[in-house]
């Protein structure tokens, strides 16, 4: 059902991933009322809209400026997994970052359990989709994925520069934060795969 392996951050400088991230809030996106954000436009929560299409032109540049070596190798990890490659595609959103800011309220934040289905959004199709994920950095009590396999319900615990692929066909959810402590982020780059124009493409 889940897929986990390791992208090798440390070879591409997460001190310097995490530093553009950052160096680019005036581009993060507020998506409640609480500290939590994203970089980039995104079709789950963006819907297939105007704005989604007409921002995420604007960003996917600024974003592969400050992340080449990160695409890079998140593209070569999906090609040797998938065995097949995957590419880019200007036409929608590129993979991008959720940031959540520490704070109390992520202790008891509400649960958002779902299935993942940007692709029938956009009007996609279902071939070959995929969803993933790329842990970038995460408080120092932990951070994770819930979700339900069967009856049962698991955690999954995430692990710097894990990348953690699956359908998105399940019940899951961001788990909720186990302890607060101040100046701490939680950050992942988000993305899904799905066969367009008989090429696969990763997009957000």
């Amino acid at each position: 059902m889940i897929h986990v392996g390791q992208l090798g951050l440390d070879e591409l400088d997460i001190d310097e991933i995490l530093f553009n991230v950052l160096e680019l809030n005036n581009d993060w996106i507020k998506r409640n009322d609480v500290p939590f954000y994203t970089l980039g436009r995104n079709a789950y929560m963006d819907g297939n809209t105007p704005e989604y299409f007409k921002e995420s032109k604007i960003l996917n540049p600024k974003l592969y400026k400050h992340f080449p070596l990160l695409y890079t190798a998140t593209q070569i990890y999906l090609t040797n997994f998938l065995n097949q490659p995957v590419h880019l595609n200007h036409k929608f959103a590129y993979p991008s970052f959720h940031i959540f800011e520490s704070n109390e309220c992520f202790l008891n934040f509400p649960a958002n359990w779902h299935y993942d289905f940007p692709n029938k959004t956009l009007g996609l199709g279902n071939e070959n989709a995929f969803s993933f994920t790329v842990v970038i950095d995460i408080p120092e009590s932990g951070a994770g994925l819930e979700y339900k396999d069967g009856e049962e319900y698991k955690y999954l615990k995430y692990n710097v520069g894990d990348i953690i692929l699956h359908k998105g066909d399940f019940l899951h959810n961001i788990a909720p934060l186990k302890e607060y402590k101040p100046n701490e982020y939680r950050i992942t780059l988000q993305g899904h795969i799905i066969r367009y124009e008989d090429r696969l493409i990763m997009y957000w």
